[in-house]
């Protein structure tokens, strides 16, 4: 729901597809026309495969005063009564008996604040369902890649390993600290980009 692909999301959406498979994401409202060079050739070499549209959810394809119908999932050609939005105030904890239902899960962009800013309201008045992987707030990757642990791999998320606000060092004077919830892999390691963790570390000091 940015204006533009930030930095920052660009390689949470890298991570992503590296996690869930290209083929399995959307980068919906996205120009790649407008990015810089050096965003276009990320896009270009490492997004490749990835389903990218200019087209948002929330363009509606009919007057606002009828039901909206969001041009974006008419172009995926998925129902939406067969999609969730991650939301942290979502109604029900996403688990694996879920996938029987649900063909799409809205995410990115909607989460990543710290503290989060309840983005997600914007899309509530949509009618799409909302879900929520417990109540910690995860990086928008750590929640693709939750997500596709559930419903495709048919992981409880109460069996999954997870580490709150992992600290890296610096130098040996300093750590820096990722502010969201991170699954870990089973070598006890962070599941995070090495790239976001860089940028972390140089816009920290």
């Amino acid at each position: 729901m940015d204006d533009e692909i930030y930095e920052w999301c660009l390689y949470e959406y890298i991570q992503s597809a590296d996690n869930v498979g290209p083929e399995n994401l959307v980068i919906s409202n996205i120009d790649v026309s407008v990015l810089t060079d050096f965003r276009k050739d990320l896009v270009k070499d490492k997004l490749k495969g990835v389903y990218l549209t200019t087209t948002s959810l929330r363009k509606s394809l009919k007057p606002e005063n009828e039901e909206f119908h969001s041009a974006l999932l008419v172009e995926l050609n998925i129902a939406p009564s067969r999609v969730a939005v991650l939301d942290e105030k979502g109604t029900f904890d996403l688990a694996p008996e879920d996938s029987d239902r649900l063909d799409a899960v809205v995410f990115g962009g909607i989460l990543g604040d710290d503290p989060p800013k309840d983005a997600s309201q914007q899309l509530r008045t949509l009618g799409l369902s909302c879900c929520c992987l417990e109540k910690e707030q995860m990086s928008t990757d750590t929640a693709v890649i939750t997500t596709k642990r559930i419903l495709v791999d048919k992981i409880k998320i109460t069996d999954l390993m997870f580490v709150s606000r992992p600290e890296f060092n610096v130098n040996k004077h300093e750590k820096v600290e990722l502010p969201f919830r991170y699954l870990k892999n089973p070598d006890g390691s962070i599941l995070a980009s090495k790239d976001i963790i860089r940028l972390t570390k140089e816009e920290s000091f």
